[in-house]
């Protein structure tokens, strides 16, 4: 079933008072057959492991976030800070309304560089994520979702020049 596109921060400020204890969490899409996207008010104290047979995209409101894993057959866990999370968010927002752009990158953009960002934190062998694993995944992550004006693309701009612009003007969190 195709999904069509929608404001997911409208989604997200009209759930809102769905989205606080005791449950906190809402899926977005009932009608996907294939595909989870969950929206959890946070901050989350879940502490299970689960295997889905597809695709899930998590997206936490509040409060640190921790990816656990089974590495070599132990539990790990990979925490991401909240501060982080926003950091991620705003690298994608300030894709929009850029001169040049005419599309930018989308919420799944932020959803696909947290979870890389995770990932790459479990292969350089760190136990959080840092700011600079999530520099070094962003311009990979985030450029071919861009579509630029014609314009843009024909006096020089590129997607990739747009995101390299905005990690090094984007002030970092500590």
């Amino acid at each position: 079933m195709a999904l069509a596109a929608f404001d997911f921060k409208r989604w997200i400020d009209e759930h809102a008072h769905l989205l606080k204890p005791p449950v906190g969490n809402q899926i977005v899409f009932r009608e996907a057959e294939d595909l989870i996207v969950q929206v959890i008010g946070g901050p989350n104290s879940r502490s299970d492991y689960h295997d889905d047979p597809y695709e899930e995209f998590f997206y936490q409101l509040r409060g640190n976030m921790v990816l656990k894993v089974i590495e070599a057959g132990k539990p790990r866990d990979i925490p991401i800070r909240e501060e982080l999370k926003r950091y991620i968010v705003d690298l994608c927002a300030a894709t929009r309304g850029r001169p040049g752009v005419q599309l930018g990158a989308s919420p799944r953009a932020s959803l696909a560089l947290m979870k890389l960002s995770q990932a790459l934190a479990l292969i350089d062998g760190h136990d959080f994520v840092s700011p600079e694993q999530i520099q070094e995944l962003a311009v990979s992550v985030i450029a071919h979702r861009l579509v630029l004006e014609p314009q843009a693309r024909f006096s020089g701009i590129s997607a990739r020049g747009v995101v390299e612009d905005i990690v090094k003007k984007l002030p970092v969190p500590a």
